[in-house]
Parts: C-alpha cells; sequence; structure tokens
C-alpha cells in the first residue's frame, strides 16, 4: 500500500462509525437497482464488492443468493462489515493488488469508491483480471469530476 492510500485509508477508518456509511441499501435503492440491472440474476453467482464499507451490498446481495465476498482497505469498516454481512467473508486489501485467482468473480459492484483511488489504471486492471470471462463489472460514483473522470468523458461531457 502507498503512503497516499494509507491516509486515505487511515480517514476512513476515522469515519468509519459515521452515517456517512450506512449499514443497509433500500429495496428501491438507485445503486441496488442498476448493479441488479446490469449484473442480472445473482442467485449462485460470486460477486466481488470493491470498496465494500460496512457491508450493506454484501449484505443485500447475499439475501438475493449472490455469494458475494466484500473488500475495503478500511479495517474499522471491514469489522462493522463482518458483522453486518455475517456469513459473507470480507478481505482487507487495496483495489490495486486484489488478493484473488485470475477469473474468480462473475461479477465486481465499485460503488462510490472510485474516486478515492489514486491509482485508477491498477485498479481498473485488477477488476478486469479477477472477472471471469463474460464477468461484468458495474462502476458508479457520485462525483463526475473525482478523480480519473476524464479518462471517461472528454472535454466536459460530464458538465
Amino acid at each position: 500500500m502507498t503512503d497516499l492510500e494509507r491516509l486515505i485509508s487511515g480517514r476512513f477508518d476515522e469515519l468509519a462509525a459515521t452515517p456517512m456509511f450506512p449499514r443497509d441499501v433500500a429495496p428501491d435503492d438507485f445503486e441496488l437497482g442498476a448493479t441488479l440491472e446490469w449484473l442480472g440474476d445473482v442467485r449462485s453467482r460470486v460477486v466481488l464488492d470493491l470498496g465494500c464499507a460496512r457491508g450493506r451490498f454484501v449484505k443485500a446481495l447475499s439475501a438475493l443468493g449472490a455469494r458475494v465476498v466484500g473488500v475495503d482497505r478500511s479495517l474499522q469498516l471491514l469489522h462493522t462489515a463482518s458483522k453486518n454481512a455475517a456469513g459473507s467473508p470480507v478481505v482487507l486489501s487495496t483495489a490495486t493488488r486484489l488478493p484473488f485467482a485470475d477469473s474468480t468473480y462473475d461479477g465486481v459492484l465499485c460503488i462510490e469508491v472510485i474516486e478515492h483511488i489514486p491509482e485508477l489504471e491498477a485498479a481498473l486492471s485488477e477488476i478486469a483480471r479477477v472477472l471471469k470471462p463474460g464477468g461484468r463489472a458495474i462502476i458508479i460514483d457520485k462525483n463526475p469530476v473525482g478523480v480519473g473522470y476524464h479518462r471517461f468523458y472528454h472535454d466536459g461531457a460530464a458538465r
């Protein structure tokens, strides 16, 4: 983990107990709906929640029959996620060096995380590496001018 990643992790550890990180996701939540629409039927599928925070999507997708692994770089958030999404494994890791074999996951979700990753290319490469052939990743972020937005939108198309 780089010094910048350690700094970011430390800040998330400080904020872990705040309302910034909900424990649950509403059934009509836009991000959950978009995830299910993109990934399709998640029953019996193996899904990675990259940046799982307190495990709200781990919990929701597990309840729908997916086998979900949560990953976060904040130990404090993972401690809560392990209780909130009991029965689903959670792993302390950075998005740029995932501790999983190639072609492990049917789906990867990365919700409100990309803007906090300093090495975006490395993270995207890792997401692609751990996806099975034909697997799908969904990346949702709330900040169109966050880290790396210019790689997805040219000349202010996001404005």
